[in-house]
């Protein structure tokens, strides 16, 4: 039972797409000093990842 739970739960999170925007601070990238987010992208697939290393 928990397995099953743990699969819903997980493909559930995989669906879900939610919309936010960030500062670019790239300075060379094309969008340099613009807010952007998943929405600016929208024709492509995004994968989003906030973490950290060290």
């Amino acid at each position: 039972m928990n397995k099953i739970f743990y699969a819903i739960i997980i493909s559930l999170s995989f669906q879900i797409a939610n919309d936010f925007s960030l500062y670019d601070l790239n300075s060379t990238s094309e969008t340099y000093s613009e807010n952007i987010g998943p929405s600016y992208f929208s024709d492509d697939v995004i994968f989003v990842y906030f973490g950290h290393f060290g």
